[in-house]
């Protein structure tokens, strides 16, 4: 169980163009149907490819030379693999990655989609979650609940047409070449173990630093789940992330703002409104010179970015100058 599930992960990270992606493969390339199964069609005998837009919202497949090998639909259902069998890679503008590629046409740009198995999956995403210079059992631990997590989180993106993404909206994965033998090892190790509570596979979050103490989920999503309760953690102290900062100005608020369709204008003000005990922000106040917004808990490190805003343990200061 969970050993040979495939999922669909979206590349972001090595795109360079929505609409024209380069694809290698020393062996040559071989093209599947699916429809339940994959179902070889084609063998294309080059080494490398260009997939691009084509007519009546096709895709088209190119050789170096701009010529048409192969034209399909969304519903056509195409994969693409490398002719090698025993380890099938391909390489997407400079990145490697296992298994299969898939493509979905939104208008004038094109979705890539890796069709991976869970495992090849986990590969890429515990040495990039997790320094493979960490203990063996701590870096199976991490396989353990990015496992977890992915499972659990299977449907995320499936209404766009695939499981997961590369980034950390979901887990960071980066595919073949971020791989290290310690980090499969990991992987293998600890294959089919997932963690669950009531027999229901949990939410299995994780950081890389608490700053001390970690949080209820009631006060990071809302929903109370017995197994996510505030605990001390005085491993996380003094170590990278404990402590940061970051510096906004007014027009850097407001873009990240616009980016999720929230416009109030030019920034006047940021204002914690709630902050619990431990000093984490639960509530927001961003007034702009055409109204004002209030962004609750885990919305807060959605909209300025989860990279930036490393927790919801915060102080905001103003400088002036």
């Amino acid at each position: 169980m969970y050993n040979d599930e495939y999922i669909n992960v979206k590349l972001q990270r090595p795109i360079k163009s929505n609409n024209y992606i380069n694809l290698k493969s020393e062996n040559g390339f071989v093209i599947f149907s699916f429809d339940g199964y994959l179902k070889e069609m084609d063998k294309l005998i080059v080494n490398e490819i260009v997939i691009t837009l084509g007519d009546n919202d096709s895709i088209a497949i190119k050789d170096k030379n701009d010529y048409i090998l192969y034209s399909f639909g969304n519903n056509d259902n195409i994969y693409i693999s490398s002719i090698d069998e025993f380890e099938p890679i391909v390489k997407v503008e400079n990145d490697r990655y296992r298994d299969y590629l898939t493509f979905i046409r939104n208008g004038n740009k094109i979705d890539v989609i890796n069709y991976v198995s869970l495992n090849h999956y986990l590969y890429g995403v515990v040495p990039r979650e997790m320094p493979s210079t960490f203990p063996l059992e701590a870096l199976k631990a991490q396989a353990i609940a990015s496992r977890t997590f992915a499972l659990k989180n299977i449907n995320k993106h499936i209404k766009e047409g695939y499981n997961l993404c590369d980034s950390t909206d979901c887990q960071v994965y980066g595919g073949y070449d971020s791989e290290t033998e310690i980090t499969n090892r990991a992987v293998d190790e600890t294959i089919g173990i997932v963690l669950k509570y009531n027999n229901e596979l949990i939410e299995a979050s994780y950081h890389s630093n608490s700053g001390g103490y970690t949080e209820d989920s009631v006060n990071v999503w809302g929903i109370s789940y017995p197994y996510l309760k505030a605990v001390e953690d005085e491993f996380s102290v003094g170590l990278p992330n404990s402590n940061w900062q970051i510096i906004l100005s007014s027009s850097d608020i407001r873009n990240r703002l616009l980016k999720n369709n929230i416009n109030i204008g030019e920034i006047v003000s940021l204002t914690p409104t709630e902050i619990l005990g431990n000093g984490r922000v639960v509530k927001l106040k961003i007034v702009g010179t055409n109204g004002e917004i209030i962004l609750e808990k885990d919305k807060i490190r959605q909209v300025f970015g989860y990279s930036d805003i490393k927790s919801n343990w915060f102080d905001i200061r103003k400088i002036n100058g």
